[in-house]
């Protein structure tokens, strides 16, 4: 890997150590004491929801830098599951089984359900998640379909061309909502995803810049599209933030974000996965159970964070990691059988 390469998966890394304590901490702050009525948090992370945009964003960046080394669609799928799909198996025996000895209530599912969980398709078909975090995972499968798509149709050289029509096909579908006094059709919107279009639209025209060296006009323009979408789907607040990560993925793609690079962000950031995966229902039980027993908030709250850094931590370097490693391997062999092909043809 170069060293350029190197720099801006560290970067990416941190932005997401600090998506994933962002919606750790609006969970932990506000979620906790709006579901069991224990308003004594020390503080309350009101926007920390908005860390889970910042995880779409990121995945812009991402599935674009990932499909500049990938050689076909199949190979981007198998990537994807790999990355995906050990990990999350296991968050999701880890919490169904810490519900199932601590249940909350609410937060309790039907082994059956467990088990469709495990296709990561359950909302689809109106089957509770054994955790509710897993929402943003539906949606991150939707948009890899998409990529499939384009790959499959071979308009990958159009990205920037078709990045641009789906967040003004948001931008027209909410203006026409507003105009119609009726909410976004909830298909649409989970087909198309027009509610979360600008972030991943940040995203995606971040790396294009990065690719060229420079932000363009029309780069600038995507992003005024970008923070007006979301302006549109989630009010202020979402167009104030979209306007925050422009200016971050600004950075980033211009090489300019070296300040992120430090050891426990580029840690959490590795780790963000199986932390997002695990951190909302088990450290709900673990600060249940402390707060039953009079132990104060805010050692309630360090005790779950320090609860899911941990099992997070155990996740990544027992499944994560090997997973990937396979994989690495997996591509290696096929790309080294490949090889003598494409050489005979060329002679």
């Amino acid at each position: 890997m170069d060293t350029s390469h190197a720099s801006r998966s560290r970067e990416l890394d941190a932005l997401r150590g600090i998506a994933a304590t962002w919606v750790l901490l609006f969970h932990y702050t506000v979620r906790y004491g709006e579901l069991f009525g224990d308003a004594s948090a020390p503080f309350h992370a009101y926007n920390g929801g908005f860390g889970v945009e910042l995880f779409f964003a990121i995945s812009g960046f991402v599935m674009l830098m990932t499909l500049s080394r990938m050689r076909s669609a199949s190979e981007f799928v198998i990537a994807r599951v790999a990355r995906l799909y050990p990990t999350y198996w296991v968050g999701v025996a880890v919490t169904f089984a810490v519900m199932a000895l601590w249940p909350l209530a609410g937060r309790t599912v039907t082994p059956a359900q467990a088990a469709f969980n495990l296709t990561m398709l359950q909302e689809y078909v109106h089957v509770p998640h054994v955790d509710s975090v897993y929402w943003s995972l539906e949606v991150e499968l939707v948009f890899y379909a998409w990529i499939v798509g384009v790959l499959a149709a071979g308009w990958l050289p159009r990205t920037r061309l078709l990045v641009t029509g789906w967040m003004l096909t948001g931008v027209a579908a909410y203006l026409a909502c507003h105009w119609i006094g009726r909410p976004l059709p909830v298909i649409l919107d989970r087909v198309l995803l027009l509610e979360h279009c600008g972030y991943f639209g940040i995203g995606v025209t971040a790396f294009l810049d990065y690719q060229e060296g420079r932000a363009s006009r029309a780069s600038w323009l995507q992003y005024g599209i970008a923070a007006a979408a979301a302006f549109l789907a989630q009010g202020v607040r979402g167009g104030v933030l979209a306007l925050a990560i422009v200016a971050v993925f600004w950075l980033v793609s211009q090489r300019r974000a070296r300040l992120l690079d430090t050891r426990v962000l580029v840690f959490l950031g590795a780790i963000s996965y199986p932390l997002y995966l695990l951190h909302q229902n088990i450290g709900y039980a673990v600060m249940h159970g402390l707060r039953a027993q009079s132990v104060g908030y805010g050692w309630a709250m360090l005790a779950a964070t320090a609860v899911s850094l941990a099992g997070a931590t155990a996740l990544h370097y027992a499944v994560e990691v090997p997973a990937r490693e396979r994989f690495q391997r997996w591509r290696k062999r096929r790309l080294a059988a490949v090889a003598p092909a494409i050489e005979g043809a060329g002679t």
